[in-house]
């Protein structure tokens, strides 16, 4: 239910774009530009732009889609390796190790 009930709102904004552009096309100014002869060609040509434009943008939505969580990996890598140029971090590393170090034989009593 939830897709059908996103999926009508985003019909409801491209049909209101297309309704858009055919107002658009009707202007005046815009006829004005048209020769006489292929006047009847505004409307076309509004809606051929419109849907170039939704065509356009499909490619950018599957590659951000689809590449999106591989950059979010590949910053939180770089993150991860420039950590022990922080001060302090590596004076704390290796505090945290040999205390690791020092807790392994309790565990192994427990």
């Amino acid at each position: 239910m939830a897709g059908n009930y996103s999926a009508f709102w985003m019909g409801l904004v491209i049909l209101v774009l297309m309704a858009a552009a055919y107002h658009f096309s009707q202007n005046i100014a815009v006829a004005g530009l048209m020769p006489v002869g292929i006047r009847f060609a505004a409307p076309i040509f509004a809606f051929g732009l419109v849907a170039f434009g939704f065509l356009g943008m499909g490619p950018v939505t599957i590659a951000v889609d689809s590449f999106g969580p591989v950059t979010d990996n590949a910053q939180s890598v770089f993150e991860l390796s420039q950590i022990e140029r922080l001060p302090g971090i590596a004076a704390e590393n290796r505090a945290g190790l040999r205390l690791h170090a020092r807790l392994r034989p309790c565990q192994a009593r427990a």
